[in-house]
């Protein structure tokens, strides 16, 4: 009883020592090993079909989720090599992504997130682009990628729908 009681106080007088993990409880759900299929459409308009693996996992006491993605063609060849960090800044009360791309460098914003929903996005040469992943009532990640150039009307240039295995 006095430890239980020297803990609690503890927590209190020094509420850092409690890390609020409860925000990405919101993202706890993707956590896991996923697989499925997808497309894309590249330069010139070309629509090309991959497979892809994302192993997700919540790290450092559950306060980081880390995604590795592969995508393949056809041929087993690695079309898309990436890996991403996200987490919560308590302070700034938001959610903080931070991705490395194979051939693209790195990219860092601040995602909006709710239950079963995950959006990011980026300025690019000509306009935004922004990822949807959603969590399907079957319980899948159903990702949608799209471009604007003027903020208003958004086309799809990739989709892909992922089981976890």
């Amino acid at each position: 009883m006095r430890i239980a009681s020297f803990l609690l106080l503890a927590l209190l007088a020094f509420p850092s020592l409690a890390a609020d993990d409860a925000p990405m409880k919101k993202v706890a759900w993707l956590a896991g090993t996923w697989q499925g299929d997808g497309w894309i459409i590249g330069r010139g308009d070309e629509k090309s079909t991959f497979h892809q693996t994302e192993v997700v996992k919540l790290e450092a006491g559950d306060l980081v989720l880390v995604i590795d993605g592969t995508g393949k063609d056809d041929k087993g060849k690695v079309v898309h090599d990436a890996f991403a960090v996200v987490d919560y800044d308590s302070a700034a009360k938001q959610y903080r992504w931070h991705s490395w791309r194979a051939g693209g460098g790195d990219h860092q914003t601040a995602p909006e997130v709710s239950d079963g929903r995950f959006v990011w996005g980026m300025d690019v040469q000509g306009g935004k682009m922004r990822y949807t992943i959603t969590k399907t009532a079957e319980g899948k990640w159903f990702e949608v990628g799209e471009f604007t150039r003027d903020g208003a009307q958004w086309s799809k240039f990739f989709e892909m729908t992922l089981t976890r295995k």
